[in-house]
């Protein structure tokens, strides 16, 4: 929004919504349910798909499928039935059956309910209300029209992702004039017969809803898949933003806080978790000129479209604007052994997860991690690995206790060591190794165990995909999949695969050592290239693999795949003690085969029994919350590294090994 020379205008946004207000548990501000809280009562609020949003303009799509409504009935006088004060906010209920909206790109009539408003503070300027933001900008209020699915009630229509439509409309204050326009200076002289919750007014003016709405261009708007901002959050709506305001006098904006006994009443914004956020057909790259950073990617176009138009509807989320920040942050650091995919690295010094396993660095460019969600839409969804476990928000869970590992001792089992492109992966025995316990519903066999790591050194470009606290590893290496299902069917559930994931640290003053890592690395000069591959003849077991490692500390939460197709279908358990190996075992010919880091959004992360306070020491911020206790969940959407501190003499860790 701008400014003009002869008139100052603050922004307010106005939605027109059902009063799903209805509920006296929860508050705003000011009471124990906030909302930083309502995830405890009201677990959907904790969900991926959460509104109020932010829009930066330079991430909308545009679609030309979006052009007008059909707005039937808004030019109807006498409409308005009641307002009432809700104790959340002031909602204009309707007659019944009445208004209607269809077109605009939505896939069905929906029947208006209510319209509502969300404000800030007394003055309105330096304490905005707005729920959404365009650019970061925020308004004063914003009003929201509430609208249901004709074809479905308030049950059945949370069912749907498209049960409910919502028109949001900003509200701006222009200085001067007073008591303008008419219709909501009349509108607003209700507002001082409805002071407290539960007090309500019957309309008597003529009022009609295409009235309040003069002066906004309906053609131009936004829209995203989201949530009611009150509880209970349920993730069943399409939101539609207009970017035109409605022009009203401060004197009159100002009665929403001045009037109603309660004031700040609105969410803050939630994150898009990689959600499109799409722009009408209207919309034109000028008429964002007042948003300097703006433009607009066409569905279809070559420039800068980054998304599939035959991928792209307001229904498939799953395919979002790709968010560079999600994988290409922090290419130069540490490494990772994943045990759970065929995956393999380019020599090459460039990040190497590549579409179709391309072989050189030009093709890395186009398929690196920050593109895969177009080739991959579940590379963009909300559950994503790898994370940052912060052990200042880990939650005790008594049930996570030892593994039973089945067949860990036995010789033998290692059958083969290949170079797949993207990683270096050990094939196992079939059938052989399994793992069970642990806090795992199931029991999972063991498929292969592979590796991710950084760059040449390991020290300061680490290649760990997971981190705790911030701190990455030179190396990570993986384990799993349960034993009931299939590569196919695992992939349906989200505990289908269960990946221990090991961090790998470099010790100085000893060189090849320990013994079985030096008898296991001499391989890896017999597979320099992808598809090389060789038979291992050594007696390895897993058991002497992990010596050292203290197997019932771990943390635990429900993540992905990291790499392509990120299928969100995995027990992760991170283990808290590192393989220690000398720094001489650990050379490999290509490097920076990782995943950056993802998003937590909000899950929570668990850990075992046996991890105790002081055992988090060389973490001087962590604690723990034990499930039971009275310690709210804080669950958070950060970074994550790793590195190990006070283990000399010890290098930070630069590799991480999966056993999958």
């Amino acid at each position: 929004m701008q400014r003009t020379a002869n008139m100052h205008i603050s922004h307010v946004v106005f939605i027109v919504l059902t009063d799903f207000s209805f509920a006296n548990d929860w508050c705003y501000f000011g009471c124990e349910n906030s909302p930083s809280h309502w995830g405890k009562h009201y677990p959907k609020c904790n969900g991926c798909k959460q509104s109020p949003v932010n829009i930066d303009t330079q991430n909308v799509t545009k679609n030309h499928k979006f052009g007008s409504f059909d707005l039937i009935n808004f030019t109807l006088p006498y409409t308005m039935k009641m307002l009432k004060n809700t104790g959340h906010t002031v909602e204009c209920e309707l007659q019944a059956g009445v208004l209607a909206v269809q077109g605009g790109g939505l896939r069905h009539k929906y029947t208006i309910l209510q319209f509502h408003f969300h404000w800030g503070g007394r003055d309105l300027i330096h304490h905005l209300g707005s729920e959404h933001s365009i650019d970061g900008h925020r308004s004063p209020v914003e009003m929201h029209i509430v609208s249901r699915r004709s074809d479905l009630n308030d049950s059945t229509a949370t069912v749907f992702q498209d049960g409910f439509a919502v028109l949001a409309f900003f509200m701006v204050m222009e200085d001067k004039q007073k008591e303008k326009p008419q219709i909501w200076k009349n509108f607003t002289d209700y507002l001082q017969k409805i002071p407290g919750q539960g007090n309500k007014v019957r309309i008597m003016e003529p009022f009609s809803m295409d009235q309040l709405l003069k002066g906004v261009d309906l053609t131009k708007y936004y829209r995203y898949i989201g949530s009611l901002t009150t509880p209970p959050c349920e993730e069943a709506v399409v939101w539609t933003i207009f970017k035109d305001p409605i022009r009203i006098s401060r004197d009159l904006l100002l009665r929403f806080p001045a009037q109603i006994s309660f004031n700040n009443v609105y969410r803050p914004q939630q994150f898009l978790n990689n959600r499109v956020v799409f722009v009408s057909a209207a919309v034109t790259a000028d008429s964002l000129a007042d948003h300097p950073t703006g433009h607009i990617r066409v569905l279809g176009d070559t420039g800068t479209a980054m998304i599939a138009a035959d991928t792209q509807t307001e229904e498939t989320q799953e395919v979002a604007n790709v968010n560079p920040k999600l994988w290409a942050a922090h290419k130069d650091e540490a490494g990772l052994i994943d045990v759970i995919l065929n995956r393999a690295a380019l020599q090459t010094d460039k990040p190497v997860y590549c579409k179709k396993y391309a072989l050189s660095a030009e093709k890395e460019e186009e398929n690196s991690p920050s593109h895969m969600g177009k080739h991959y839409p579940k590379c963009n969804g909300c559950k994503q690995s790898p994370v940052n476990t912060d052990t200042q928000n880990i939650t005790k869970n008594h049930k996570f206790g030892s593994f039973d590992l089945i067949n860990f001792t036995l010789p033998y089992t290692m059958k083969m060591l290949k170079n797949t492109g993207h990683t270096v992966e050990c094939v196992l025995q079939a059938g052989v190794l399994a793992v069970q316990g642990g806090g795992l519903r199931h029991k999972y066999n063991i498929l292969q165990f592979h590796f991710h790591w950084g760059g040449r050194d390991l020290i300061h470009h680490p290649g760990s995909e997971h981190s705790l606290d911030g701190h990455r590893s030179p190396v990570e290496v993986r384990v799993s999949q349960r034993s009931d299902l299939n590569d196919s069917t695992a992939t349906v559930f989200q505990d289908g695969f269960a990946v221990l994931a090991f961090f790998m640290v470099m010790e100085d003053k000893q060189k090849e050592k320990p013994q079985i890592w030096k008898n296991f690395t001499d391989y890896l000069q017999k597979i320099p290239g992808q598809g090389n591959k060789v038979r291992i003849m050594e007696p390895f077991s897993m058991d002497q693999l992990l010596k050292g490692v203290d197997l019932t500390l771990y943390y635990r939460y429900i993540g992905s795949l990291t790499t392509p197709p990120c299928e969100e279908a995995v027990v992760w358990t991170i283990f808290k003690d590192p393989i220690r190996i000398s720094r001489d075992l650990v050379q490999i010919s290509f490097n920076n085969v990782y995943r950056p880091q993802q998003f937590l959004n909000n899950r929570v992360v668990f850990v075992s029994a046996a991890v105790t306070a002081d055992s988090l020491a060389d973490h001087p911020t962590g604690h723990i919350h034990v499930l039971g206790g009275h310690n709210p969940l804080q669950k958070s959407c950060i970074y994550q590294q790793y590195k190990y501190k006070n283990y000399a003499p010890v290098i930070d860790s630069s590799v991480f090994i999966c056993i999958i």
